[in-house]
């Protein structure tokens, strides 16, 4: 029979081979490996089309998409909740570009202390993939580059 160190680099061989995202670590203590998968967060408009790469589909706008239909527009979950308030939505808006650093740490503030924000971690934590869905045409600064920001870091 292999010997523990053995057994360790033969399994990090194969994870290599199969290119799986799990991250493993051997506990010396228990002689086991303890295994998790690597979450993947995607950020995707609502208006591309739905694919079944997309994993948990989350749409964390507060208003409906405008000119998509209940029937066209695929997602998992919505709670509304989730997007920045009304007053700081309507603020950053104004000047997307200029207001961006800004808004990243208003937007942040507001996250943390929202309960709702805290349930979407718990909702989507066993998930392999999410992808967060957001209306803006503004790939690079809108508020689900925050949150995807964020539930990597924290």
């Amino acid at each position: 029979m292999a010997e523990d160190g053995q057994r360790g680099l033969l399994f990090k061989e194969i994870l290599i081979k199969i290119n799986n995202p799990v991250k493993s670590l051997y506990n010396f203590y228990s002689k086991r490996f303890i295994i998790s998968m690597k979450q993947k967060i995607v950020l995707k408009r609502a208006y591309d089309p739905a694919s079944p790469e997309d994993g948990d589909r989350v749409y964390i706008d507060k208003l409906w998409p405008r000119g998509l239909s209940h029937e066209t527009f695929h997602y998992d979950s919505w709670d509304k909740a989730i997007a920045p308030s009304s007053q700081l939505r309507e603020w950053f808006h104004q000047d997307a570009v200029g207001r961006w650093n800004e808004f990243q740490q208003k937007y942040k503030l507001e996250l943390l202390s929202n309960p709702s924000f805290k349930n979407l971690k718990k909702e989507i934590e066993d998930k392999p993939i999410v992808t967060l869905l957001y209306s803006s045409r503004d790939h690079d600064h809108n508020n689900a580059v925050v949150v995807k920001n964020i539930l990597e870091t924290v």
